[in-house]
């Protein structure tokens, strides 16, 4: 058994994991941000990635001097969110840029009072599961490859070592990243060594990379 502590996939390790564009660049997706008066969308399935591309967003702004304001809605919690954020909204000026996780919770009613609401601010960045609701800044997805790229990250491994094994699971959960970490996580907390053959690139461990092939029936 590995202690939580020791995992290559605990939280902490997770989220100082960045977003890495696919298609795209960090200077391209800025640009058109700054084209856009910083009112845009970041549409993508769930676990795809949007969250961790509204941090990288943040931390960009604050640098370049706005006042960031980072609110994070679910299911729980919107309707309670519109009503008790109000105040804020209203204390907010041309130097603040809003990023809203979850948009796509609020009701009808509910997002177009946010977006009026928001309209003498610096910027509204909002992430959703469905377009329409801002243009599209920036579509996520998941891969196989970049998930691979992440994952050797993580372990101290190849990507090609990692590929077959990324394909599985993204197969498996059907794009949703953070249900693959959380699996990745179990994994490595039941058997300590399960990522052994996978650390370090042949040539420096002097052996071969497992290659993983997913379980079948005939091997249970």
């Amino acid at each position: 058994m590995m202690r939580p502590c020791d995992n290559p996939f605990r939280s902490e390790c997770i989220d100082r994991l960045t977003y890495r564009p696919i298609g795209t660049t960090w200077p391209a997706i800025i640009g058109r941000l700054e084209a856009m008066h910083y009112r845009g969308a970041v549409v993508g399935p769930h676990g795809s990635g949007k969250t961790t591309l509204l941090d990288r967003l943040s931390e960009h702004l604050r640098r370049h001097g706005w006042r960031v304001r980072c609110i994070f809605i679910n299911d729980a919690t919107a309707p309670v969110e519109v009503r008790s954020m109000l105040p804020l909204v209203e204390s907010l000026g041309a130097r603040d840029v809003v990023l809203l996780d979850g948009a796509d919770l609020l009701g009808r009613w509910a997002w177009r009072t946010w977006e009026r609401r928001m309209r003498p601010t610096g910027g509204l960045i909002i992430a959703s599961h469905r377009a329409g609701l801002l243009p599209t800044l920036v579509e996520t997805s998941t891969h196989a490859a970049l998930l691979a790229q992440l994952m050797a990250q993580l372990i101290d491994s190849a990507p090609d070592a990692c590929m077959a094994l990324c394909e599985d699971l993204i197969a498996r959960h059907r794009g949703d990243v953070r249900a693959v970490w959380r699996e990745l996580y179990d994994r490595a907390a039941e058997d300590a060594e399960y990522f052994t053959p996978l650390r370090r690139p042949a040539a420096e461990r002097g052996a071969r990379p497992r290659v993983y092939r997913p379980e079948t029936a005939s091997d249970r």
